[in-house]
């Protein structure tokens, strides 16, 4: 009896351990924000498909288990001299976890500027932008990630990019 009173105690001491180590690695998991840096490719409809090159930065900030909100900023330049500034609050809404790999999807509603040197001189626009897509945020050790995406929307119609970045 004495026995079976010890591997009981000793089986509810390594279940506990157990249960605080998890809780203790989900809680150090979830960082409180990221910055990153972004490249990619994007596109317009009313470019006749010229593709603009694409670098930029963003944050985000947690501000539930599975939900960021931040800022992303993108310069897209085209051919000649087409120019685009877009400044986009975006949502994220991460899906899942595996391991290393956060599958997420993502979106924004933001303000883009079009310029562009024409043989009659400057010309410039302010539009809004819209984009909705997937991506995933891939652990290379410690807080460092890649995060490839791919979206559609207005403004640019399509984009695809690959950020590298750092958790906090």
């Amino acid at each position: 009896m004495y026995r079976t009173f010890l591997l009981f105690v000793l089986l509810l001491t390594i279940i506990a351990d157990v249960a605080e180590a998890q809780t203790k690695l989900e809680t150090q998991d979830k960082a409180h924000g990221e910055i990153r840096g972004i490249v990619g490719i994007a596109g317009f409809p009313d470019d006749g498909g010229s593709p603009h090159n694409t670098t930029g930065g963003s944050i985000l900030v947690r501000i539930s288990s599975r939900l960021l909100i931040g800022a992303e900023v993108l310069y897209m330049f085209g051919h000649g001299q087409d120019r685009d500034l877009a400044f986009v609050p975006v949502l994220r809404l991460e899906i899942g976890r595996f391991r290393r790999v956060q599958p997420y999807l993502i979106g924004g509603v933001g303000l883009l500027r079009h310029r562009q040197q024409t043989i009659t001189g400057s010309y410039s626009n302010n539009r809004a932008t819209i984009s909705v897509g997937i991506g995933t945020r891939i652990g290379l050790g410690g807080n460092l990630f890649i995060s490839p995406e791919l979206r559609g929307g207005w403004e640019p119609l399509l984009q695809s990019s690959i950020g590298i970045g750092y958790r906090f």
